[in-house]
């Protein structure tokens, strides 16, 4: 639970999305785009719970202020990490539009008891 001087918040989030057309090209990147996850949402006011990166889509667990608007944040993210990904150049190849993300993404808020949703995702 956080606070501030006015309130006292415990905002977390559930986030998931995947790389256009569902193609299976995560698994190399591992450890870099778990590093990325980590400074970008240090650096935007957020915290990373847990995470798993899978071969065709991405788990987050994040907890993040409750000014914070979900929506730009994962956006955000998405491009952060695309520029990221464009670097190497099979992911350019595959993508030579530059957009490596599906536009959409999934996001459930969780409650104060969301030690089921960490289990899942470390067991994925």
């Amino acid at each position: 639970m956080r606070s501030t001087s006015h309130s006292c918040h415990l905002c977390r989030y559930h986030i998931v999305f995947i790389p256009k057309y569902r193609k299976a090209i995560l698994s190399p990147y591992t450890l870099l785009l778990t590093r990325l996850v980590r400074e970008f949402l240090s650096d935007h006011g957020a915290l990373l719970i847990e995470s798993s990166v899978q071969p065709d889509h991405i788990h987050l667990f994040i907890e993040a202020r409750p000014d914070v608007m979900i929506s730009k944040l994962v956006g955000r993210l998405k491009v952060y990490l695309s520029k990221a990904l464009l670097d190497d150049p099979d992911i350019e190849a595959i993508y030579p539009e530059r957009s490596v993300w599906a536009r959409g993404y999934f996001v459930g808020t969780c409650g104060v008891e969301s030690s089921t949703i960490e289990q899942y995702i470390r067991g994925q």
